[in-house]
C-alpha cells in the first residue's frame, strides 16, 4: 500500500468490482502494469481476481485493514496527546502560537497533509520544539512508512 497506484486501486475497488481493462485505462497504464500491481494486492490478501472468458475481474480480498487501522488510531491519539501537551505548555507560559492543518486529496488514493505553526519569537519557536513535538512526528512518519512498507 505504500505505491500510490496501488492505493487509488483498492480505493477504486472499494466502490465496486473492475476489470483488469478497466483498471489499467482509470489509471493510464498497460495491462502488463496493471496485471502487476493487482498481482502484489492478490497476494497481500487485499485483491481477488476471477477470469471468465478473456476478461479478468477484480474485487476487495478477504484481508482487510484492520491492524493499519488500529496503528493509524493509535497514531492519531498519539499526536492528539502531543499538541494536547504542546497547547498545555504555550498556555502555562503565555506563549501564543497559530497551528493550522490542511488535508488534501490528491485522488488515487494520495492525499497531503500540511502542518503550519506560527510563533511570534524565536524563543517561543524553540521551547515548542523542546517540548518533543518534532521528533514525535518524525518517529511516527517513520513508523508509518516502515508499516507501509511491510504491505507492498
Amino acid at each position: 500500500m505504500a505505491d500510490p497506484t496501488r492505493r487509488g486501486i483498492f480505493e477504486r475497488l472499494g466502490r465496486g468490482e473492475a476489470s483488469i481493462s478497466d483498471l489499467a485505462g482509470r489509471f493510464r497504464m498497460t495491462l502488463t502494469g496493471m496485471k502487476k500491481h493487482v498481482r502484489v494486492l492478490e497476494q497481500a490478501g487485499l485483491v481477488t481476481t476471477r477470469k471468465v472468458g478473456r476478461v479478468r475481474t477484480c474485487r476487495v480480498g478477504p484481508r482487510r485493514l484492520d491492524d493499519e487501522a488500529k496503528w493509524i488510531e493509535k497514531y492519531r491519539e498519539m499526536l492528539e496527546d502531543r499538541f494536547n501537551r504542546l497547547g498545555d505548555f504555550l498556555e502555562r507560559t503565555g506563549y501564543v502560537a497559530i497551528d493550522t492543518v490542511v488535508l488534501t486529496d490528491l485522488g488515487d488514493g494520495r492525499a497531503r497533509l500540511v502542518n503550519t505553526s506560527i510563533f511570534h519569537t524565536k524563543e517561543e519557536r524553540d521551547a515548542a520544539m523542546g517540548s518533543g513535538m518534532e521528533q514525535g512526528l518524525n518517529d511516527s512518519y517513520a513508523a508509518l512508512d516502515r508499516l507501509l512498507a511491510t504491505i507492498d
